[in-house]
């Protein structure tokens, strides 16, 4: 029952969530629909990204360096749609 009501509250929560395996070839797991609505991306081209390579932040190597190495990284910045389009984001790699 407590299962369901995480994946309830991660599944319809308004924040963009992305949960993604660590290791050298990191693998998404999990991405919300807030994920999908935010970035332009479809769920199942979510799912087919490498999560490091999600577009736009400047920080994007770091990103994937944190997921391959099972790091700690935050980042703030900007980030960019599949439109092109920018927006700003918050990842927390843990």
């Amino acid at each position: 029952e407590r299962l369901r009501l995480i994946e309830s509250a991660v599944h319809y929560a308004h924040d963009a969530i992305l949960i993604a395996t660590a290791g050298p070839q990191p693998r998404t797991v999990y991405v919300n629909p807030a994920m999908a609505s935010l970035t332009g991306y479809g769920l199942e081209e979510l799912y087919r990204r490498r999560p490091g390579l999600l577009p736009g932040a400047g920080e994007s190597r770091q990103l994937a360096e944190a997921l391959e190495q099972g790091d700690s990284l935050e980042y703030s910045g900007q980030a960019q749609r599949k439109d092109g389009s920018d927006y700003s984001a918050e990842w927390t790699v843990s």
